[in-house]
């Protein structure tokens, strides 16, 4: 999802902010097939968008996707984190 999302930006020189314009984010969403008309399209950015700054960031498309608030996002989780992290360290490393 996060090398999907990556394709469809576009450079702004000399910034690090790596978020989807409107068009970006249209055709991103098209190409997850997550929204089958415009109207649908324009709904799905207006939720997206949740610091209301015209651009769409991974977090917050992450959010969207599955559906979770900045308050889910943030808790703390009382679960096997080690493990998971594990996992990650390993899907980063490629062993």
């Amino acid at each position: 999802m996060a090398e999907q999302f990556k394709e469809f930006i576009i450079p702004i020189p000399g910034s690090l902010v790596c978020e989807l314009r409107d068009q970006q984010a249209h055709l991103f969403l098209e190409k997850r097939r997550e929204a089958s008309t415009v109207t649908a399209l324009r709904e799905a950015l207006r939720k997206i968008d949740i610091d209301n700054n015209g651009t769409i960031s991974f977090i917050e498309y992450c959010l969207y996707h599955y559906n979770l608030s900045l308050i889910q996002l943030f808790e703390t989780k009382e679960s096997h984190i080690s493990s998971l992290r594990e996992e990650l360290d390993s899907a980063i490393t490629g062993t």
